[in-house]
């Protein structure tokens, strides 16, 4: 199949596996329990606790940990699976393959970044943020460039180690909080 044509079918099965029926409730908890923990420590216009839950807790903890969950186990699902087999007999090479799910998963994860930072910019209009406009531009702008690098950083992780997530956190560790 063309590029096109496998992409649309690995975007299916991805859709189909992050949307299935037993995982949809753990998804709207996770994208629905942020913006409501946000709002228990904000008082209306007042922006240092609001920076501190979007910047610190958000940006710098939770999202990079998605990405570690969503694209590292990218290749170990279809292992778990059993269906890795299935996916190298088509006419793809595994480069492409790679490419493909890796594109698949990290445009699953946009939408969720983004339905995730709507929803925090709503608690900050909620709460009489100011220059909220300017602060939601850089917010979804730097989501959507962290989304992209920690996803692409946990997929190698994914590929380096079975042990993905212990990578992730000594990465995090040593260089996102020790370096940082």
């Amino acid at each position: 199949p063309s590029w096109w044509g496998a992409w649309r079918g690995l975007w299916l099965l991805t859709w189909k596996s992050h949307l299935a029926w037993r995982r949809l409730p753990g998804l709207a908890l996770s994208l629905l329990a942020r913006p409501v923990l946000a709002t228990i420590p904000l008082d209306p216009g007042d922006t240092r606790p609001y920076l501190h839950w979007v910047v610190d807790f958000y940006l710098q903890l939770v999202l990079p940990l998605y990405c570690l969950f969503v694209c590292g186990a990218m290749i170990r699902d279809e292992l778990q699976g059993d269906t890795f087999g299935f996916l190298l007999t088509r006419p793809v090479t595994r480069a492409q393959l790679y490419l493909l799910k890796f594109s698949c998963h990290l445009l699953w994860l946009e939408m969720l970044a983004l339905i995730e930072g709507v929803l925090l910019l709503g608690v900050g209009y909620q709460h009489d943020i100011p220059d909220l406009a300017t602060l939601g531009g850089l917010l979804l702008g730097t989501q959507a460039l962290a989304v992209f690098a920690y996803g692409a950083l946990s997929a190698l992780f994914g590929l380096l180690h079975q042990r993905y997530l212990v990578l992730g956190l000594i990465y995090g560790i040593v260089v996102e909080i020790g370096i940082a």
